[in-house]
């Protein structure tokens, strides 16, 4: 336990300096283990990861959307469904035009209220970025994947 531990600190503190550019670049497993035992608190959002630990009362390990850390909480604040967040679900292309309003409403409140990191590179929403963008009016460009080299 504590070797894991350890290998989790060593991963999130090599991400420090990117954090602080916005240029990091997490798998949904690397995202997910952000949430063991660290002091930081990670949400991504259409694929965009945001540093919401200044917020511990709504992210923290018992805030009201504690389940959304390391985690793309898209689908859970779109369709306001503790359970979508809870099961990682990312599916996209079923949501109503009243829940894409209330994710892009979200996606600009994390913009506007937390740093932004990086970005998750194994998001899969089911729909095209493309479609995101018309919807929306945003310009959502894919991230770039992690190198092997990088790992």
């Amino acid at each position: 336990m504590a070797l894991v531990l350890h290998v989790v600190i060593i991963a999130v503190l090599s991400k420090l300096e990117c954090m602080e550019t916005g240029t990091c670049r997490w798998n949904r497993q690397e995202l997910a283990n952000t949430v063991k035992d660290t002091d930081i608190a990670l949400v991504s959002v259409l694929s965009y990861v945001f540093d919401v630990s200044s917020a511990p009362h709504f992210y923290g390990k018992h805030g009201r959307y504690h389940y959304l850390r390391g985690t793309d909480g898209s689908r859970s604040l779109a369709t306001q469904s503790r359970a979508d967040g809870e099961s990682g679900a990312q599916y996209l292309g079923n949501l109503t035009p009243l829940q894409w309003e209330e994710l892009f409403s979200y996606a600009e409140r994390f913009n506007t209220k937390y740093s932004l990191v990086g970005r998750l590179t194994d998001w899969d929403p089911g729909v095209t970025l493309k479609y995101i963008n018309e919807l929306s009016g945003m310009d959502i460009k894919p991230p770039t994947p992690i190198e092997d080299s990088e790992l």
